[in-house]
């Protein structure tokens, strides 16, 4: 019988060439495809969203979330990412009009959001996709106005089944009788549905461009440091500019990841080689002036004034 071998019996370079060559099975997504399923993510984005709130227990949250905001002046940021810029300091106690304000119109744009996707689903059953790519696109202007978190969305849901399963513990037959816990129910379970297709989704986008890790970490790779932690570090940072890309733009992703990925791995940088920590764009320039004296020395045989 073959013994097993543990990971500890693997040197660094196995890891590192085992991760190359899954990495050069990864298959690159064309302009089009790409554009394809990040269309499709945030059509499930706004599903999820939308059939999350046309539950009453969803709104009873909602309301006390901006309740809270109102009576305390701490605004849910991690939830709602609107700028101070655009509604003053509303973190003052005295500005509880502003934040009634904020909250009305928060409430408004949700609401709206909910009748356009229940339209969307009434020309989806007809067929008239055109109609439905419409009803999406307005949900979507409304979603960014307010800047609606994933954070606040995965929130919403936890909510609702952790609401549901308290109701149900004692009597599971009550989801027979009870109206909105039936409701409930039938939506979480095309929440899940919609949730395994945006996974399957987000992980072709994800294991696409996994190269530009590699490519900005081998920039900045020093001796000392692990390769696999720049790549890993860089990878987090790609999932983070997938959640935040905004395919309606026109950028191609990959020009708009690569800052991403690239202030990631310079925080590696800076938490490595200075004891004080720096911003990333000063990391950066920094480099860039070191480089810079080096090639000048060996091409003019002097340093420069």
């Amino acid at each position: 019988m073959q013994k097993r071998i543990r990971k500890s019996h693997f040197k660094d370079g196995d890891y590192i060439t085992k991760y190359f060559s899954q990495l050069s099975s990864s298959k690159l997504l064309s302009p089009k495809e790409e554009r394809e399923l990040f269309r499709r993510n945030e059509e499930y984005i706004i599903s999820i969203f939308c059939e999350l709130m046309s539950l009453p227990e969803a709104w009873r949250e909602l309301e006390r979330i901006l309740s809270e905001m109102i009576e305390t002046a701490v605004f849910p940021s991690e939830f709602f990412d609107i700028t101070k810029s655009d509604w003053g300091d509303i973190d003052k106690k005295s500005n509880r009009r502003k934040r009634e304000e904020i909250a009305a119109k928060i409430k408004t744009s949700i609401a709206k959001m909910v009748n356009y996707y229940k339209i969307a689903k009434f020309f989806s059953e007809v067929g008239n996709t055109k109609k439905v790519q419409k009803q999406f696109e307005k949900i979507s202007e409304l979603m960014k106005d307010i800047e609606v978190t994933l954070e606040f969305i995965h929130h919403i849901k936890s909510h609702i089944i952790n609401w549901f399963e308290e109701k149900t513990k004692s009597n599971p037959a009550l989801v027979l009788k009870d109206e909105e816990l039936k409701r409930a129910k039938e939506v979480l379970s095309r929440v899940e549905e919609i949730s395994r297709k945006m996974k399957v989704d987000t992980n072709k986008i994800y294991l696409s461009n996994l190269r530009l890790a590699v490519t900005v970490a081998k920039k900045y790779y020093l001796p000392n440091v692990e390769f696999l932690d720049f790549i890993q570090e860089g990878n987090i940072a790609l999932a983070r500019a997938i959640e935040k890309f905004n395919w309606r733009k026109g950028t191609k992703f990959s020009t708009y990841a690569v800052p991403w990925i690239r202030q990631a791995i310079l925080k590696v940088v800076n938490d490595t080689i200075h004891p004080v920590r720096m911003p990333g764009h000063i990391v950066e320039m920094y480099n860039k002036v070191s480089r810079f004296l080096r090639k000048f020395f060996q091409e003019n045989g002097r340093d420069p004034t």
